[in-house]
């Protein structure tokens, strides 16, 4: 099945201003027409043509096109900030990108294909169901930093303001309580270095205070799970609706490189409901036994 992220994106998504970015192929097609010819008015062949990409999957995009796009998105943005129109650019170049791929064979799609799909979910997924003894937060790799990114922004954490309650859940299970001290520190320092990057002034008191106020509406959620669980990378998105995804990640070292590289694997939808009445529901009824570990669980001084 051909990947379709981009019309998801441009038409299903809601945009910043609570409302998809465009209504259909059409509007699209006039917003590039207006930014080639500097003249109102659809193009007739230029929306049969996005149409053949976006809605039927017919076509990779061409690159010319994809900036097109992308400079179509970024006047639908232009009174926003900076920050978000560049959030947007890239996720819309991601998309393309990974429908492209998707459509050069009828072959299993790629580790690449499935990663640009993963950050899709993690973009827009309301919950995220993590069981892993490496986190993106705590692995050296650029392949990890969206995700990191993805985190950080949709838990609204580099603005820390409590009034705000996000609207999606992530909950991350852990097999020690050394990997809930590092994952914290790590999430810290992640912190830190985005509100640095925005010239902004890192105050430790208000950053606990705002993970606090994550944890007491339970938008953030991390356990202490039997390590036997943690073996392999498992990142399932929705996982208390009927049709959920799940992926399994790939952490391996590069004997040229001081980073890790990351697979992805795609987990069978069949096994799904298996992993979910096996793992998923006991988890989360306590037939298996967890512990919760908070940020103020750290030593002093730790955060």
């Amino acid at each position: 099945m051909q990947s379709r992220l981009a019309y998801k994106l441009l038409f299903d998504e809601q945009g910043p201003n609570g409302s998809p970015l465009f209504s259909n192929v059409s509007e699209l097609a006039e917003s590039i027409g207006t930014l080639r010819t500097q003249e109102k008015g659809p193009s007739r062949s230029l929306s049969s043509f996005l149409s053949q990409i976006l809605n039927l999957g017919q076509r990779s995009c061409p690159t010319d096109l994809m900036k097109d796009i992308e400079e179509a998105v970024a006047g639908r943005l232009k009174d926003e900030a900076p920050k978000t129109q560049e959030e947007w650019r890239l996720r819309v170049h991601r998309a393309l990108t990974t429908d492209n791929l998707s459509r050069k064979s009828a072959e299993p799609l790629s580790a690449e294909v499935l990663f640009g799909e993963l950050l899709y979910l993690a973009e827009t997924a309301q919950e995220h169901y993590i069981i892993t003894a490496v986190t993106a937060e705590d692995a050296l790799s650029k392949r990890a930093e969206p995700l990191r990114e993805a985190l950080l922004r949709r838990l609204h954490m580099l603005e820390a303001d409590t009034a705000v309650i996000p609207n999606t859940k992530y909950t991350f299970c852990l097999p020690t309580d050394d990997d809930c001290y590092r994952w914290w520190n790590s999430l810290t320092r992640a912190i830190k270095n985005g509100m640095r990057q925005r010239g902004e002034q890192f105050d430790p008191e208000a950053i606990d205070a705002y993970l606090a106020h994550l944890e007491k509406n339970e938008c953030l959620n991390v356990y202490v799970v039997p390590p036997s669980l943690c073996g392999c990378p498992v990142v399932v998105f929705n996982p208390d609706e009927p049709n959920l995804s799940g992926y399994n990640l790939y952490y391996f070292s590069d004997p040229n490189n001081d980073e890790y590289l990351v697979s992805v694997a795609k987990m069978d939808p069949g096994y799904l409901p298996k992993w979910k009445s096996l793992v998923y529901s006991p988890l989360e009824n306590d037939r298996i036994g967890k512990t919760r570990f908070k940020h103020n669980d750290l030593p002093a001084g730790q955060s």
